[in-house]
C-alpha cells in the first residue's frame, strides 16, 4: 500500500468535505448545550446508516457503541473519550473525523474488492465522570462486546501547550502514546476526639491535624523517594527504545518552570532527566489535606476560633508505572501505616486503574508508526507512557490488548482550533482509514 492508495484516500476525504463540515457543526453545537439525547440520536442515526450495529449501553454517563463484523481475524476497537469541561469544536472535529473515516472506509469496501475489511467497534465515551464502576460494569455485562485484537484511543487531555508545545518542543507534529500510568487515589482518615477541644489543651490532648501529618511524612522523603516498603519492587523495566525516545526530546526545563511561575522544577532537572522523571516515575501526591470545622474566610483572633481538631482527612494520589498494580500498592500502603505504629489512620479506596504499555516493536504499534510516516511525511513523536491516566485497563483483564494513544490537546481558544488547520481534520481522517486498510493486510 504505497502513495497511490493514499491518493485515493485523500480524494475521498475531499469529496466529503461539507458533509464533514456539516457534521462537525452539528456536533460542537450538541457538545456545547451538553445534550446528551441529542448526542445519542445523531451518532446512533450516523452508524446505523452505514452499517453498523449501534447501541447505547449508558446513558449517564453516555456511552455509545457502533460494531460492524467480517469472517476476519483481526478487529479493531476505536474509543473516543469526550469531555465536558474541554472546547467542544476540537472533540466535535475528532468525531466528525471519525465517522467519516468509517464512512469512507465503508465505501472502499463495498467498491473495492482487493481490499480485506477488519471487524470495526466503535465507542463513545464520557470522561471526567465521577470515579465509579460504570465502565467495567458495562464490560461484564457485555464482555465479548469489547473484546478486540488492537485499540486506538482517542482522548482530550490538558490544554494545548502543556505537554505538547511546552513539555515536548513542538505543536505541530503527531504525537502517539503506547501506554498510560495508572492511577490510585485514596482517602486518609483520622479521629481523636467526639469534638474539637480548646487550643490551651493541646498539652493533654491528641491533635488529629498532626497525627495525620505525622502519618504522611512517613510516605515521601525530600528527596521525592516513596517510602513505602516495597513500592518499587513490581517495577517492569522497559525496552531501551523507551528511554531513547525521551532522550530525544528537547530541553524545554527552564520554558516550562516559567510558564508555571516556579523558579525551578523540582530537583533542578533538566532535559531527557526531567522527561524520564515525568513519563517513567511514579508518583505520590497529596491531593487535599484538611482537619478540623469549617474555618471562616477571615480569622478573627478571638479564643472561641482556637481549637485542637478532632477530625483530619488527606486524599493522596499515585499515578504508577507498568508492573505496578494498584491493588497491591493499596495494601502495601496500609499495611505501611500500620507497621509505622499508625494502625489508627483509617485508609479507604477511592479510585484504582492499572497501567497499560504496548512495546514499540509491537507490530500493531509499528503499522500505526508507518501510516502515520505515510500521511503526515514525517515521524510521529513516540510516547512509551501518558503522565495522565487512561483507562484502557477497563476494557480487558490481563493482559491488555496492544493500545495506542491519540491524545487530543485543547487550544486555548475555541476559535483558534475553528478557524485553524483544515489540514489536522483531514489527515486524521485518512490516518485512521490508511491504519484500518494496512490492518486487512495482516
Amino acid at each position: 500500500m504505497g502513495p497511490l492508495e493514499l491518493t485515493t484516500i485523500l480524494q475521498l476525504i475531499d469529496a466529503h468535505h461539507t458533509q464533514t463540515y456539516d457534521i462537525c457543526k452539528s456536533l460542537s453545537a450538541i457538545l456545547s448545550n451538553r445534550d446528551e439525547a441529542s448526542l445519542s440520536r445523531y451518532v446512533l442515526t450516523f452508524l446505523q446508516r452505514q452499517g453498523f450495529t449501534a447501541g447505547i449501553l449508558s446513558s449517564r454517563p453516555i456511552l455509545l457503541y457502533g460494531e460492524v463484523q467480517y469472517k476476519t481475524a483481526q478487529t479493531l476497537l476505536c474509543y473516543i473519550n469526550y469531555d465536558h469541561e474541554q472546547p467542544s469544536y476540537p472533540q466535535a472535529q475528532t468525531i466528525a473525523t471519525s465517522l467519516l473515516s468509517l464512512l469512507i472506509y465503508q465505501t472502499m469496501l463495498t467498491t473495492r474488492a482487493d481490499i480485506s475489511p477488519i471487524t470495526l467497534k466503535w465507542f463513545l465515551g464520557q470522561k471526567n465522570v465521577p470515579h465509579t464502576s460504570w465502565l467495567q460494569q458495562c464490560i461484564m455485562q457485555q464482555p465479548t462486546l469489547f473484546q478486540t485484537d488492537a485499540c486506538l484511543w482517542f482522548e482530550p487531555l490538558m490544554r494545548e501547550g502543556t505537554l505538547q508545545r511546552t513539555l515536548l518542543g513542538t505543536s505541530d507534529r503527531l504525537i502517539l502514546a503506547t501506554g498510560t500510568k495508572g492511577y490510585l487515589s485514596v482517602e486518609l482518615h483520622v479521629q481523636t476526639a467526639h469534638n474539637p477541644l480548646h487550643s490551651s489543651y493541646g498539652a493533654i490532648v491528641p491533635n488529629a491535624a498532626w497525627r495525620l501529618l505525622w502519618a504522611l511524612n512517613t510516605l515521601k522523603d525530600q528527596r521525592e523517594e516513596i517510602l513505602i516498603e516495597g513500592f518499587y519492587d513490581t517495577m517492569v523495566p522497559l525496552e531501551d527504545d523507551a528511554f531513547q525516545q525521551l532522550a530525544d526530546l528537547p530541553d524545554t526545563a527552564a520554558t516550562q518552570a516559567t510558564r508555571w511561575g516556579l523558579p525551578d522544577l523540582l530537583m533542578g532537572l533538566r532535559g531527557k532527566q526531567m522527561h524520564y522523571a515525568h513519563f517513567l516515575t511514579p508518583t505520590c501526591t497529596i491531593h487535599l489535606l484538611t482537619s478540623g470545622e469549617n474555618a471562616p474566610a477571615h480569622f478573627p483572633v478571638a479564643p472561641s476560633y482556637h481549637s485542637i481538631p478532632a477530625t483530619a482527612r488527606a486524599i493522596v494520589d499515585f499515578y504508577l508505572v507498568p508492573g505496578q498494580d494498584p491493588a497491591d500498592i493499596f495494601d502495601k500502603l496500609k499495611q505501611h501505616l500500620r507497621i509505622r505504629g499508625f494502625s489508627d489512620i483509617h485508609v479507604t479506596l477511592r479510585y484504582a486503574g492499572s497501567p497499560t504499555y504496548t512495546p514499540a516493536h509491537h507490530n500493531f504499534v509499528q503499522q500505526v508508526i508507518q501510516s502515520a510516516e505515510q500521511v503526515y511525511g514525517r515521524n510521529p513523536i513516540l510516547l512509551p507512557l501518558l503522565p495522565e491516566y487512561v483507562p484502557i485497563q477497563s476494557f480487558t483483564k490481563n493482559p491488555c490488548p496492544p493500545a495506542i494513544i491519540l491524545p487530543l490537546y485543547m487550544p486555548e481558544s475555541q476559535d483558534k482550533h475553528a478557524d485553524g488547520s483544515k489540514t489536522l481534520w483531514k489527515s486524521s481522517a485518512a490516518h485512521l482509514i490508511y491504519t484500518m486498510l494496512r490492518l486487512g493486510q495482516n
